[in-house]
């Protein structure tokens, strides 16, 4: 929306009284669009780094009051239940805590929101150059294809014959997605089709999981391609859990996926860094068309996020953040936010892009957790 670009245009160059003729008439115009929403919330997150605690928690806890669900609403009630509470309106803040918690019990501000209440720290993690020996465990056994539906009956049949590119095409044929259709893409490899058929968002994911996660939550964070994320994470030294994350950010793992920028495959690493890495791994005949090929991008990517993990002395937030926005970018911002709280500089990473980034991986992370004891985050 212009008159959202003219605002943030001529506030990041001072021009101060043109900037809040651009905001007034959005606010007017415009008063529940998405962006009026980031207004709202540039006015609460300034107030909240100013100290100004209570104010900050009222407007931001009030600017989402229209807004049914997203990431909007996620970082307004969290931002605004930690503004109460550091200004010493535990019992509001709890109020806050509870609403964000029973609407969005998975992922980024869902671990921020557990650790202010349990005292504990949202980015702690195993060490992510350290993995278990052999593939993450498929989150179903065989039997759940369902083969009593009939309309599913030849796709299924194709499948157990051995048949899986037959399986995948009917099932582009019969158009029709969910659960049943979902597993059988996963049963034959294709793993981006079962996120796509799973159709399960984030804030999907349900707050009580004692009696399991359902179908479309596991469908939608599958373990895809074990046998080559197990492979990655054995030579590279890397978490299969964070390569998942990452290739399920990147491309809902599409192995053919192809950007705008050139990015390609898996991992979407475009030209010049693949080149880099594939020459540090001594792959001398790779090609660029390698990327479209699983074992390889898994591998490239493997290696790419030790090498961050190294640069970054191990810390997860900068080596995800430079996967995305740059390793000169990060070390850039780590320096300018030295000794910042972890969660308030991933609020201060200037690329909008990349913020969203962290916080998508994190939630994947929080997703294989909840089905792998072994996972990456505690």
């Amino acid at each position: 929306m212009w008159l959202y670009q003219a605002y943030k245009v001529f506030l990041g160059r001072k021009m101060y009284d043109e900037s809040s003729r651009a905001k007034k008439k959005l606010m007017s115009r415009y008063p529940n669009s998405y962006e009026a929403v980031d207004v709202r919330w540039d006015e609460g997150w300034r107030l909240y780094r100013n100290g100004e605690f209570l104010e900050a928690g009222k407007l931001l806890t009030d600017s989402v009051a229209n807004v049914r669900e997203g990431w909007q609403r996620a970082r307004a009630l969290y931002w605004g239940a930690r503004a109460l509470a550091e200004g010493g309106e535990k019992e509001r803040a709890g109020i806050v805590y509870a609403l964000l918690l029973g609407e969005a019990p998975l992922g980024y501000y869902a671990r921020l929101a557990r650790a202010d209440l349990d005292g504990g720290d949202p980015f702690a993690f195993r060490d992510a150059r350290t993995f278990k020996d052999g593939a993450v465990v498929a989150p179903a056994e065989k039997k759940r294809v369902p083969a009593d539906e009939a309309v599913f009956a030849l796709p299924a049949t194709y499948l157990r014959l051995g048949y899986p590119e037959a399986a995948i095409a009917e099932l582009d044929r019969i158009g029709r997605r969910g659960k049943a259709s979902g597993w059988l893409r996963y049963w034959s490899e294709d793993f981006h089709g079962a996120v796509e058929d799973a159709s399960c968002a984030w804030n999907d994911w349900p707050g009580d999981t004692e009696g399991g996660v359902g179908d479309a939550c596991l469908l939608s964070f599958n373990p895809a391609f074990p046998a080559s994320v197990a492979a990655a994470a054995r030579a590279t030294g890397v978490h299969q859990h964070l390569l998942l994350a990452i290739a399920r950010t990147e491309s809902h793992f599409d192995e053919d996926a192809y950007s705008l920028w050139e990015a390609r495959g898996l991992m979407q690493f475009i030209p010049p860094t693949a080149l880099r890495i594939a020459g540090e791994l001594g792959l001398e005949e790779f090609s660029q068309d390698d990327l479209f090929k699983p074992e390889t991008a898994l591998l490239l990517g493997g290696r790419y996020l030790r090498n961050l993990l190294d640069r970054f002395d191990g810390n997860l937030v900068s080596a995800i953040a430079s996967y995305n926005g740059g390793e000169a970018a990060v070390s850039k911002w780590r320096k300018a936010r030295a000794g910042v709280d972890e969660a308030v500089f991933v609020e201060l990473i200037p690329y909008r892009e990349t913020r969203r980034y962290v916080k998508k991986v994190f939630t994947a992370l929080d997703a294989y957790g909840r089905m792998d004891p072994e996972g990456l985050l505690k």
